[in-house]
């Protein structure tokens, strides 16, 4: 055996595992989560028109050369993570409101942990924000981020140092 490549999914080799693999000479090839894929794009290493539905795109880091990207996009795949996140929301935010429309007299901490128990439920803290004014609570969905999430729906980038000459 002369080469070995670990091969894991999104967050299956987190950055650290990678740095301890590579420093006993083995490669990696792994998915990239979401913050990760945020991160290229902040860093201008990637671009969203980039992903392609029909062929994967490579993508060299400017950082460190020996790191290849391959960007693809699924539109089946876009489509459910945005169903997905869609009826979190909607459930998330049906329980808000029939706890902003309770008569039921509660302390701002006891609101405050039926809130988190909600959120908590669904997963989709990320996207309400809320504050308790006069005993009510008081709640907003913040679209922004939605449509920021919706952005990356679909989208996968597959990160390797493993050489071309190697494949």
């Amino acid at each position: 055996v002369q080469d070995v490549v670990f091969a894991g999914d999104r967050g299956m080799l987190s950055p650290k595992r990678i740095a301890e693999v590579s420093a006993l000479g083995f490669r990696t090839l792994t998915a990239l989560t979401h913050p990760q894929i945020r991160d290229l794009l902040e860093r201008k290493v990637i671009q969203m028109g980039l992903f392609d539905e029909r062929e994967p795109v490579e993508v060299h880091d400017p950082e460190q050369q020996s790191l290849r990207y391959l960007l693809c996009k699924n539109p089946n795949t876009a489509a459910d993570e945005r169903q997905t996140r869609q009826d979190l929301i909607a459930q998330t935010r049906q329980a808000l409101e029939k706890l902003a429309a309770s008569r039921k007299k509660r302390t701002e901490l006891e609101l405050s942990a039926k809130v988190g128990a909600a959120l908590a439920k669904w997963r989709v803290a990320k996207f309400f924000s809320w504050r308790i004014e006069k005993a009510r609570l008081v709640f907003e969905i913040d679209q922004a981020l939605v449509q920021a999430e919706e952005a990356l729906d679909g989208c996968y980038i597959i990160r390797t140092d493993v050489a071309d000459q190697v494949w």
